[in-house]
């Protein structure tokens, strides 16, 4: 050591002695400022003066490092502190005589707030280069006083600006009452940085702790999350546990019997059990005190968390704690509390909108989203499964009868029923008001089971009623799709071919029936489109001719239907728009392109032609039919020598009364009415008696055969008789060739209709073609080659 440095150490030395007085002097009051914080000066004779090396109580005391390389001024520091208390606490030092011994002492000690660094040591840098060291530590909040006896090797200037320290003394200067004020504003600077990081970690703590609450989906989830927190919160905890009941309690009886969902500690192992058979003495009647309408409460010894919820949920927490609690852990606890039960009521509010989800509300049976659960839980993939649709027919009906409530507590026994039978069903859905979906195994499916089920009444309230069902069974097959709308479209495809049958009936899903609705569906779609753009759809006019005048007195409008430039068959489209609804959209273009059709012969001065247009029997069945139509003739100036209407036998097949009056009205108002495909279809004898008819119409079906040698004895003679017998006129469709030219003449058809005569044209080709057109032409096939066209 310098003599410059002793000097300095001997001043320091000297300032302490002459501040300290005599060893045998009592306790002086020091300093405290208004909070009564700072230092004050202890008597030996008390028994609590300051300690040097290890064994201190952690707690207890202020740990200070001092670093210097001279043994005196180790010395000399504890001389100077050992009789000081420091905001209530003890000093306890720490010695090194060594930059690499100071930097050892404090990466074995983490607890020191501040150290006395001699500037200069084995090097004239050595403390400088510390200061480097121990930031680099990481050590933030640790105090560094850099004191030293040579002020010119490390100038205060250039040291405060360069270096991370928190105070510089020269030796010279620090007097034992300077040094006393330099270490207690050192460790006032540390304990209010140690506080700031402790709320740091107390915010970080809550912040985990809520985010995980939040993120938990399950109150196991939930109590797990809980109790990994709690030892960062509690250090001292022993472990804990968690309960949780997500319907209400009544009482302490029932807190007791809550089942344990999430252990650690002293009650790892306890999960599944009861609060009853796992809880510590005291825990229990601690709960006695709880009230079933506390939202949250927060009871200190034993340590406990107990929240209720308005969906009826419990849940609990326990931690062995045999500590009391800080301001700090319960101002906490008390914050997680708050968030724990609204995280608890969350997740008890999705757990009962999940089932609510997977039943029915009105049968409380499993619905469509629990069918599709068992369907992805049948792992087992050598067994082969069935979906099985029941439709319960005419179920509207029972609505109308028994009332609403009557009729599902019937299909909730329907159900139990199946249930009995299908054994081995791993589920029986409820699929909207009317259908059962039955999830089997193949080789377990029973369809002789499902025939029993309906065979017998179905008893409520003593009133019996019966059910019968059209049933369709799909398998799935490996590899093809296993998601339950496809299965529930196959399955409602196959049902439509047994839909109407009268009794019960189980068909299985055929692969072309599906591809053929998937068709009709299509062709619903695209015609509807067409009908609302108004292109596509036009007419074609085909002669009649007159055998007797041997002339055109008459057409037929026929619908033609063209899409993505291919024409579509009639037959294909006009029994989709009947099934629809669509037929008498299809009508009013019909009745469009009639009026375009006679304006544009007026226009050409070409004889006037009648036109006859199809009806359907679906639009006819409409209320109000006929003054509909008889509205939309008007509103195109039409008349009954320019219209003529066409029906088939099926218009009696359903309210024959209703529809036979809609043709009188139409007959009444001076339209003629022709029964089209007559003999093809469902009438009798007695609905050519009431039904208003003018014009009979042979089907093409009696004149294929028929010739001049058997005409006699042919169908077609005998529907002309009946024709006459009735004064009716005949028309017969299908004309193709000479021959039957020459046998509908000699049986005295009034008119024909065929290809021998003329194809059906668009308007435009008909008033070129047919103008001239002549009997002779058509029958030896001299006619104009556009007569020749195809449908």
């Amino acid at each position: 050591m310098s003599q410059k440095t002793s000097n300095a150490v001997r001043k320091l030395k000297d300032n302490i002695t002459a501040i300290s007085g005599s060893a045998g002097k009592k306790k002086r009051d020091g300093f405290k400022d208004g909070d009564g914080n700072g230092f004050e000066f202890i008597d030996d004779e008390n028994g609590s003066g300051n300690s040097s090396g290890g064994g201190a109580d952690q707690d207890d005391h202020w740990h200070v490092l001092v670093i210097d390389d001279d043994p005196d001024v180790h010395d000399a520091t504890i001389f100077a502190l050992q009789k000081i208390k420091v905001f209530g606490k003890n000093l306890h030092f720490y010695h090194a005589h060594s930059a690499e011994e100071g930097l050892k002492t404090l990466q074995k000690n983490g607890n020191i707030s501040v150290t006395l660094l001699d500037a200069v040591m084995e090097t004239p840098d050595a403390g400088l280069k510390l200061v480097k060291k121990i930031r680099d530590l990481g050590l933030k909040s640790l105090r560094i006083i850099l004191r030293t006896g040579q002020p010119g090797y490390a100038p205060e200037e250039s040291v405060i600006r360069d270096y991370d320290i928190n105070e510089y003394c020269t030796k010279t200067e620090l007097t034992r009452t300077r040094l006393i004020s330099v270490l207690t504003a050192a460790l006032r600077s540390y304990n209010q940085i140690e506080g700031m990081n402790e709320n740091l970690k107390e915010l970080e703590i809550l912040t985990d702790g809520i985010a995980g609450i939040f993120k938990s989906t399950t109150p196991a989830e939930l109590g797990d999350h809980i109790l990994e927190l709690m030892p960062r919160l509690l250090p001292h905890a022993a472990g804990g546990l968690t309960c949780a009941a997500e319907s209400g309690t009544t009482g302490a009886a029932d807190i007791d019997d809550l089942t344990i969902c999430a252990a650690t500690g002293i009650f790892s192992g306890s999960n599944g059990k009861t609060l009853a058979d796992t809880a510590p003495d005291g825990l229990l009647s601690a709960l006695t005190h709880l009230h079933p309408n506390d939202e949250m409460v927060l009871l200190p010894s034993p340590v406990v968390l107990y929240c209720n919820n308005d969906q009826g949920g419990v849940f609990l927490m326990h931690i062995a704690h045999d500590r009391p609690l800080s301001e700090t852990q319960h101002m906490m606890l008390q914050i997680l509390g708050a968030n724990i039960a609204i995280g608890f009521q969350n997740i008890t509010l999705i757990r009962r909108l999940d089932r609510l989800a997977f039943v029915d509300p009105v049968s409380h049976m499993p619905n469509l989203n629990a069918l599709g659960d068992a369907l992805q839980k049948q792992t087992n993939p050598r067994e082969k499964l069935s979906l099985i649709l029941l439709h319960v027919k005419a179920l509207s009906a029972f609505h109308s009868a028994f009332g609403m409530d009557f009729t599902n507590k019937a299909l909730a026994k329907m159900q139990k029923r199946l249930q009995h039978l299908l054994k081995s069903a791993y589920l029986i859905a409820r699929y909207d008001s009317a259908k059962f979906a039955v999830l089997a195994g193949q080789d377990s499916m029973n369809e002789s089971a499902i025939l029993e089920a309906f065979s017998t009444p179905v008893s409520v309230d003593d009133t019996e009623i019966s059910f019968s069902a059209a049933a369709a069974v799909t398998e799935i097959a490996e590899g093809e799709p296993e998601d339950v709308p496809t299965l529930l479209r196959r399955a409602n495809s196959a049902i439509l071919t047994v839909k109407h049958k009268p009794g019960t009936h189980i068909t299985r899903y055929d692969p072309s029936v599906t591809k053929e609705l998937e068709e009709r569906l299509k062709t619903q779609e695209a015609l509807r489109s067409a009908l609302e753009s108004g292109e596509g759809l036009h007419a074609h006019f085909q002669p009649k001719i007159d055998l007797e005048m041997e002339t055109i007195t008459g057409t037929e409008a026929l619908c033609r239907w063209t899409l993505d430039g291919k024409p579509i068959s009639p037959g294909v489209f006009i029994p989709v728009a009947e099934k629809s609804g669509l037929a008498e959209r299809i009508t009013d273009v019909m009745l469009g392109e009639t009026a375009a059709f006679i304006r544009a012969r007026e226009k050409k001065k070409l004889p006037p032609l009648p036109v006859a247009v199809n009806l359907s029997m679906h639009e006819i069945g409409r209320k109000n039919f006929a003054e509909t139509l008889l509205e939309k003739i008007e509103d195109k100036k039409l008349t009954p020598d320019m219209l003529e209407f066409e029906v088939t036998e099926s218009v009696m097949m359903h309210a024959p009364e209703h529809n036979i009056r809609q043709l009188e009205i139409l007959k009444n108002k001076g339209f003629r009415i022709a029964l089209d495909d007559f003999g093809t279809g469902y009438s009798s004898l007695r609905y050519l008696e009431e039904m208003p008819l003018d014009i009979l119409k042979i089907d093409r079906s009696f004149i294929i055969k028929l010739n001049t040698a058997n005409a006699g004895k042919s169908l077609a003679a005998s529907a002309i008789a009946l024709a006459n017998i009735r004064e009716l006129k005949t028309v017969a469709e299908g004309i193709e060739t000479r021959l039957q030219h020459d046998a509908l003449k000699t049986l005295g058809c009034t008119s024909c209709q065929g290809f021998l005569y003329g194809h059906p044209l668009a308007a435009d080709d008909f008033h070129t073609i047919y103008k001239d057109w002549t009997l002779q032409d058509a029958l030896t096939g001299t006619a104009k080659p556009a007569h020749k066209k195809k449908k």
